[in-house]
């Protein structure tokens, strides 16, 4: 086909649609999974349990479980227990269910209170934890990698 004008015209294909750079796709999905990830991580933030630095006057007082254990710690050092769980501390446990002895704060990772128990050689050591407002004293229930898991935990109740 020849024009008037000049040299004939040669019809072409039309030209590829261009869809977006790809990278822009990839971009976008980084971007919501990164703040997904940090709506998640904020979150989280707010209810998982956190160590805090115990202090003597901040543990005197009565501490129960919701299984109807109770540990009494007095300011001379003291403490009573009552109703403790056969695994009290741990796993596995050389404390009786119940009995007195002599208790101190333990400030090395993880926080807590260490007990011991009279006529006993062991010490049982339980962490401490603020959970929003509340103050918890836990042991680990079992082994994660026997397929145990959760924490057996006080709160305090009373001076």
């Amino acid at each position: 086909m020849a024009s008037q004008d000049g040299p004939p015209v040669i019809p072409s294909a039309p030209a590829p649609r261009r869809r977006g750079r790809p990278g822009t796709w990839v971009m976008f999905v980084v971007v919501v999974l990164f703040a997904a990830a940090a709506a998640v991580a904020c979150v989280a933030e707010l209810t998982v349990p956190t160590d805090i630095t115990p202090t003597r006057s901040m543990m005197i007082g009565t501490w129960k479980s919701a299984a109807g254990a109770e540990l009494t710690l007095r300011p001379d050092g003291t403490f009573t227990a009552r109703s403790l769980p056969k695994t009290f501390g741990g796993f596995v446990s050389w404390a009786p269910t119940q009995g007195s002895g002599v208790w101190h704060v333990v400030l090395t990772p993880p926080s807590g209170v260490a007990f011991d128990f009279a006529g006993f050689m062991t010490e049982v050591e339980l962490g401490l934890e603020r959970a929003g407002s509340a103050v918890i004293l836990y042991f680990d229930k079992g082994d994660p990698d026997q397929g145990v898991t959760g924490q057996y935990q006080f709160t305090k109740v009373g001076l």
